[in-house]
């Protein structure tokens, strides 16, 4: 008792003292630390540690007392497997339960990511029934390149447009296991552009440039599957109307270390109206479809089910009831 009692009074003597040190020890943390000299440093680190697999890059960093973090302006992420991820500023505030059990956790701000802003937190979760740790995931990004992310999955399909994305739920990091994520994406001033993909059925197929106010789409994607509680193409003012609803097999592969979709079985309703210009531009790709067509004053009407297995394979097609 008389140690803690002689400790107490050594500090209230030597508060001014230790008042100051934390003063110029703030100072120098926040004000005259020259974070800009940190971006070499963090380069080299990370091109060491992953084998020189991803470029790591910022022109300056500064940190924050409240809320704790630390700010990165103009970073720049490159890797082989993807295409550069830059910002104009990104903001990581570490998750205090994630430093203490010393697992990944935080919250992330960027501005003018692909065009952007985006938010999201991640933080421990439970333990899957396989023994796998899981972390809980929110992400919100608002107004991205379509174009942007159309390029980050490598996919021969052109698109254009601003899209909304808010999504939330339960990831293994590693893709050890299946994503448990509520999905809601909205796209506006969709843009169909003219695109070539090759099939393995029919070869080289040229997809006709077509525009729609907005594209939505509402589901969860859960073991595996995607499902689809709505989609909407359009509105019934535009040359194109369609509501989509179904499921199909999405498994989330790490293909070591590059995170790859893969499209299996699927099975989806189909409710599609076409004014008749944007019809007779799409009408070779209706053709398996025809028999599921109603004639309307302004152009058609197909309702129909679409069934597969993969992108690659031929669809069967069935009455829509």
């Amino acid at each position: 008792m008389n140690q803690l009692k002689d400790l107490l009074s050594w500090i209230l003597q030597q508060k001014y003292k230790i008042a100051l040190i934390s003063f110029l020890t703030t100072v120098f943390l926040f004000v005259l630390f020259p974070y800009g000299d940190l971006s070499d440093l963090v380069t080299s680190l990370v091109a060491k540690n992953t084998n020189n697999q991803v470029y790591v890059k910022f022109e300056n960093a500064s940190v924050s007392l409240v809320p704790a973090g630390v700010q990165l302006e103009k970073p720049l992420i490159e890797t082989a497997a993807f295409p550069a991820l830059e910002a104009d500023f990104l903001t990581f505030s570490p998750n205090l339960k994630s430093v203490i059990f010393k697992k990944p956790g935080g919250s992330l701000m960027a501005q003018n990511f692909w065009g952007g802003n985006v938010e999201g937190s991640l933080s421990p979760g439970p333990t899957s029934e396989a023994g796998n740790e899981l972390s809980k995931i929110s992400f919100e990004g608002r107004s991205i390149s379509l174009e942007k992310i159309v390029d980050f999955f490598n996919s021969p399909v052109r698109l254009q447009g601003r899209a909304d994305l808010l999504t939330s739920g339960s990831v293994q990091l590693a893709f050890l296991e299946q994503p448990d994520l509520d999905l809601d994406f909205k796209v506006s001033g969709f843009n169909f552009l003219t695109s070539q993909i090759n099939h393995a059925q029919f070869g080289n197929v040229i997809l006709p440039e077509f525009k729609l106010s907005s594209a939505t789409l509402k589901g969860r994607l859960s073991g595996g599957q995607l499902l689809i509680s709505q989609a909407v193409l359009g509105s019934a003012q535009e040359e194109m109307f369609g509501q989509i609803k179904g499921k199909l097999a999405l498994n989330i592969v790490n293909q070591r270390g590059r995170i790859v979709p893969e499209i299996g079985e699927y099975n989806v309703d189909v409710d599609l109206t076409l004014k008749r210009q944007l019809h007779d531009k799409l009408s070779l790709f209706l053709l398996l479809a025809s028999g599921y067509k109603t004639d309307t004053p302004a152009g058609a009407r197909y309702r129909f089910k679409i069934s597969g297995v993969g992108p690659a394979g031929i669809p069967s097609f069935s009455k829509l009831q």
